[in-house]
């Protein structure tokens, strides 16, 4: 669709998602066909059709008119923007077309384990680049490992992050902790999937990998 349309709550994901149709976004100029796009998978002037409709369809059954990525539009989830400094992530395009090359279009891709999203950002862009309409599915409760747990306090004094200063809402450390003592890892990773325009094909299910499977 057309970036231009947006602004403040008239945003891709409020407006065309699940589908653009009865919303108030909408007049003669700013109209679903020039702000959504091609939602349809192939069949020519059907607007509104989501692509990805296995993500469509689980979301439905999970989340049930909620959309994860609206918390980044809410007070609480603003102060989040993307951050590309995540250096270990080992996954490449190239071993995701060589699994696509094996299997086919599967219609979904399950990730389990996806921190801030840099794996799951290099399997969007590799399927999208393929033309697949597979939906990609990370499970994570977005906590961190113990590492990150383990390691905070000496970090921090390291860096010299034990005060905060000049109230500072975002998250600092591999664990992004608040003031709170809550871990941000979550709306890390939704900022990232979204500030590349991914949030369409990705979807986050914050829960253990034991109950997630």
């Amino acid at each position: 669709g057309d970036p231009g349309c947006w602004r403040g709550e008239l945003t891709y994901d409020a407006c065309c998602l699940p589908r653009p149709e009865g919303k108030p976004c909408w007049d003669v100029y700013f109209t679903p066909e020039r702000c959504c796009g091609s939602l349809g998978n192939g069949e020519a002037g059907e607007v509104g059709r989501p692509r990805y409709l296995a993500i469509e369809k689980l979301r439905e059954e999970l989340f049930t008119d909620v959309d994860p990525y609206r918390l980044l539009d809410h007070p609480c989830g603003k102060a989040y923007s993307p951050q590309d400094r995540y250096p270990d992530s080992h996954l490449t395009a190239d071993m995701v077309r060589t699994v696509m090359s094996q299997v086919g279009e599967p219609v979904l891709w399950l990730e389990v384990g996806s921190f801030v999203g840099h794996s799951a950002l290099t399997t969007a862009k590799t399927l999208k680049e393929l033309g697949a309409s597979t939906g990609v599915v990370c499970i994570d409760p977005f906590t961190g490992v113990v590492d990150m747990w383990a390691t905070r306090k000496g970090l921090r004094e390291v860096l010299g992050l034990r005060s905060r200063t000049g109230g500072a809402t975002v998250a600092d450390g591999p664990l992004l902790m608040d003031e709170f003592g809550h871990s941000r890892i979550y709306e890390m990773f939704l900022a990232n999937i979204r500030g590349h325009g991914h949030q369409d094909m990705v979807m986050p299910i914050r829960i253990s990998s034991i109950s997630g499977m």
